[in-house]
């Protein structure tokens, strides 16, 4: 059974919580938070509770995995502090502010070998999933094109995310998973152009509105469309390849379709095809021509980073999350901010 600390006990360091005791393969036996009313819960959950004060004390616990679920500007603080302590640890995303911040998580990871990787569950997501299995088989042809968007509805960043001093704001918060998702889409690609937009609509202090696009050395241009205030829905993926089209409309990846040209159409004869309304250029093409396939069934994933993480930690398999992951998503989260504050494209070799 894998035992695993958790600092900071708030909505991310219970929703791991859950997903430990949901593996049936490892158990938390203390947690770690400033707050009293959080270490009170954990109390209630049965574990060992430490403050702040008491990090040294927390560290004597037989531990194989210390979680650190705080507010970003503490993550690097408690990363180190773990490793140093002999402990391997799981960070939520981003790991730290910037990218110093991060070169020290690296070098202290390096000086005591222990294992440092971040939550990156989305890998996971069936919708996600479904893209990736599109795109690798080239079931809509070649794909040049994708939109990846997640709004909400509220106008709302909750407690520190909403805080620009502790690391809050949209870009953090979920462009970094967004930004992992196509970085596992094109491994073998780099980033070579980044255009961003960070906007404060109903959030003073952070930004609650981020377009941001990635061009991918593949000239795949990969667009990313974060809100927190829409109140009309758009798909949660929109891909466009040269010989037909994917959209999914959200999360669950039960709702969407694929419409692809018939194997025997030539895209080249496609102009004598069809009416020419509204226009000779945009005319719809006739359903003759088109065909829609099933989407990809991808099954249960929600344990699948989970279990992939208990595996490495038993000596079964590879952290899912490399170092050099982390450092790809935090150069283009920087790239990005600059990019928004120069209102200009910022070319890059990420």
């Amino acid at each position: 059974m894998i035992r695993v600390g958790i600092i900071g006990y708030g909505y991310m360091g219970q929703f791991h919580k859950k997903k430990i005791v949901q593996s049936g393969q490892a158990s938390v036996v203390a947690i770690l938070d400033k707050e009293q009313r959080r270490r009170e819960e954990g109390l209630s959950d049965g574990y060992h509770v430490y403050s702040e004060k008491q990090l040294e004390t927390f560290f004597k616990e037989t531990m194989d995995l210390v979680i650190v679920a705080t507010k970003i500007e503490e993550r690097a603080y408690y990363a180190t502090q773990a490793m140093t302590a002999g402990f391997h640890v799981l960070c939520e995303k981003p790991v730290a502010m910037n990218m110093k911040e991060l070169e020290e998580i690296i070098a202290i990871s390096d000086k005591t070998g222990k294992k440092f990787t971040v939550h990156q569950p989305r890998r996971f997501d069936r919708d996600y999933l479904m893209l990736k299995e599109v795109i690798d088989s080239h079931v809509i042809g070649d794909v040049h094109t994708i939109e990846s968007r997640v709004h909400g509805e509220r106008g709302i960043l909750f407690g520190w995310r909403g805080r620009e001093k502790s690391g809050g704001g949209l870009l953090n918060d979920w462009g970094t998973h967004l930004i992992d998702q196509y970085l596992q889409l094109f491994p073998e690609e780099k980033v070579i152009r980044i255009e961003c937009r960070l906007r404060s609509i109903l959030v003073e202090d952070v930004e609650d509105y981020v377009e941001l696009n990635l061009t991918f050395s593949n000239n795949v241009y990969a667009k990313i469309v974060l809100t927190t205030f829409a109140l009309c829905e758009m798909p949660r993926w929109f891909a466009l390849g040269n010989r037909g089209t994917l959209r999914l409309d959200d999360m669950t990846g039960e709702n969407g379709s694929i419409v692809r040209l018939k194997t025997e159409v030539d895209v080249e004869e496609l102009s004598k095809r069809g009416s020419v309304a509204p226009s000779l250029t945009l005319a719809p093409l006739d359903n003759l021509y088109k065909e829609k396939i099933p989407l990809p069934n991808e099954g249960d994933t929600t344990m699948c980073f989970w279990n992939s993480l208990i595996a490495a930690l038993k000596g079964e398999g590879e952290f899912l999350v490399k170092t050099e992951d982390t450092i790809r998503q935090m150069k283009i989260l920087e790239a990005a901010r600059l990019s928004s504050e120069t209102n200009q494209s910022v070319d890059v070799n990420i």
